[in-house]
């Protein structure tokens, strides 16, 4: 067999039809080779750089058959197999391999037993933080099934304000740190209450009709216990007229689990509260739960110290459904929350 040239091609045929350089028969084609002039002139690609970077091969003695004598990975991977060059001979550069890398991994020798393998553990924790797990149970599934369907039906505004709470909390003090944290979250809904009746539309729920504004203010409260905030919310029947003595001591009578259901129903509630000011979280946001149309979240009280004066601030977070109460009039309505709050 032997290389001719057709054209800008090379094909592969019988030595037989050849006699002094003149045709004696119609070649008969075995195979077909790459362009005959390849052009190192033409960019090479990262895929062919790197077969030949690797192989340490000169790219001039591959034939390309790429468009405009492009040199192709084919061509390389073709020229590497077959050691042809352009002239239809065999190349006397020989494709070589690089020595492998000194970092390389080489296999093991030998593999132990599959017996003798065992499962890999987890890698403890090694973080200084300290955490506690907490096990999910029925009521947690169930809040977070709740809050999933909240966030899928409801269309959701929310805006958020921080309230100095400093002069609020030092009037307090006396009572012991237990009980004031408990005035000082009768004093958020008693602030609260005070808002809904300032912004009377404020102060619906959406039905089917639009929004139904709503006779009386109450509000929803969800009690913290055992540091877990109660699935099941106590209602405070007007609010903005109960005194803080007394939204106190309903909150105390729901988290001792002594609380005499006499409560209304909770769709006669616009707002619902959720405080952890007893908690060390900086920021907490709930979510609106249907019926109510709005979420009050509060924070736990944070202090920063310094040179001058010493500040205490609780972060505040007010969702809505959006059909009530846009984000605009949210935030009128925290702003004129944070006055209710701090002016006490």
């Amino acid at each position: 067999m032997t290389w001719v040239r057709r054209g800008q091609r090379l094909v592969r045929v019988a030595a037989a039809a050849y006699r002094g350089g003149q045709a004696v028969a119609t070649p008969r084609l075995l195979s077909a080779g790459p362009t005959l002039i390849p052009s190192t002139s033409v960019p090479l690609s990262p895929a062919v750089r790197y077969l030949v970077d690797t192989n340490s091969l000169d790219p001039s003695l591959i034939p390309a058959s790429g468009p405009h004598s492009r040199l192709l990975k084919g061509d390389v991977l073709w020229y590497m197999e077959t050691g042809m060059d352009g002239s239809g001979e065999a190349s006397s550069l020989k494709p070589t391999k690089r020595p492998p890398s000194s970092t390389s991994l080489s296999p093991p020798s030998s593999l132990p037993p599959s017996s003798s393998l065992k499962p890999s553990q987890p890698t403890p924790h090694t973080s200084k933080a300290k955490f506690t797990d907490v096990a999910v149970d029925d009521s947690h599934r169930s809040r977070a099934f709740t809050s999933v369907q909240s966030k899928m039906s409801l269309p959701h505004s929310s805006a958020s304000i921080h309230c100095q709470v400093g002069p609020l909390l030092s009037s307090l003090q006396h009572n012991g740190r237990e009980r004031a944290m408990l005035l000082l979250e009768s004093h958020f809904i008693k602030a609260a209450a005070s808002t809904l009746k300032q912004f009377p539309h404020s102060n619906a729920v959406w039905n089917e009709d639009g929004p139904l504004l709503l006779p009386s203010v109450n509000i929803s409260v969800r009690v913290l216990s055992e540091g877990i905030l109660l699935p099941t919310p106590v209602i405070i029947r007007d609010a903005n007229r109960a005194s803080v003595q007394s939204i106190a001591s309903v909150i105390e009578r729901a988290t001792a689990g002594t609380e005499d259901g006499s409560s209304p129903p909770v769709t006669s509630a616009s707002l619902m509260v959720s405080s952890l000011v007893s908690s060390s979280l900086s920021h907490y946001t709930d979510l609106v739960q249907s019926p109510h149309s709005a979420a009050l979240s509060l924070a736990g009280v944070q202090k920063t110290f310094s040179e001058e004066e010493s500040s205490a601030t609780v972060a505040v977070c007010l969702s809505c459904d959006s059909r009530v109460l846009n984000s605009d009039l949210a935030s009128q309505w925290l702003q004129q929350f944070k006055a209710n709050i701090e002016i006490i």
